[in-house]
């Protein structure tokens, strides 16, 4: 899973390496690139499940090559291949984390009891006062669990309707904004002002 990270941090390293030792400013610039920071392997065994990549992400040694060709061939235009690769494989992996997670967290919340209608109110109220940027993630939870429909500017959304799942995912997701806000003014208030 760390492997498209670990390699791309490996590959800007080795560039920047090689761009000092090949026009050092004095000599201590030559010095500071001859030293390698601690990298962790791009072979360590980092993944959840063997099973949960949705792409084979190559060998380690197919890897080494692919740096080890870029260093050795000054070519730009192949570099930029090469991260774009690692960039796509990498952005494939999260969104497979992604779509595993909400299927993750639907299967916990479809064991929860069944809201009652005073918790129903109480959700409803606390949508009501969240900030509009959080009212995105909101209408997304919502509208997981429908069909697709063609966007609109205002959804309309009855509580009593809704599905147990998508109840307690937004009271868990609410209670979630609710909590960082405490901490932000908690944060705040225990930051000496200069």
């Amino acid at each position: 899973m760390l492997d498209p990270v670990v390699s791309m941090s490996e590959l800007r390293y080795k560039i920047r390496s090689n761009s000092l030792v090949t026009s050092p400013l004095d000599g201590d610039a030559a010095q500071v690139a001859s030293k390698k920071p601690k990298l962790s392997s791009s072979c360590s065994p980092t993944s959840i499940t063997g099973n949960s990549h949705p792409i084979k992400s190559g060998s380690c040694k197919e890897v080494e090559d692919d740096l080890e060709f870029l260093l050795k061939n000054d070519n730009q235009l192949l570099v930029e291949e090469t991260m774009k690769k690692y960039s796509d494989e990498l952005s494939s992996t999260l969104v497979h984390m992604e779509q595993k997670l909400e299927e993750t967290l639907d299967a916990i919340m479809s064991k929860c009891r069944s809201m009652t209608r005073t918790e129903k109110r109480q959700l409803q109220k606390l949508i009501q006062q969240l900030p509009k940027e959080n009212l995105v993630r909101v209408v997304e939870i919502i509208q997981r669990g429908r069909p697709a429909e063609k966007p609109c500017e205002e959804i309309f959304v009855d509580l009593e309707k809704e599905e147990n799942v998508t109840l307690w995912r937004l009271y868990y997701y609410v209670e979630a904004v609710e909590k960082a806000k405490m901490l932000a003014q908690l944060q705040c208030s225990t930051t000496p002002t200069s």
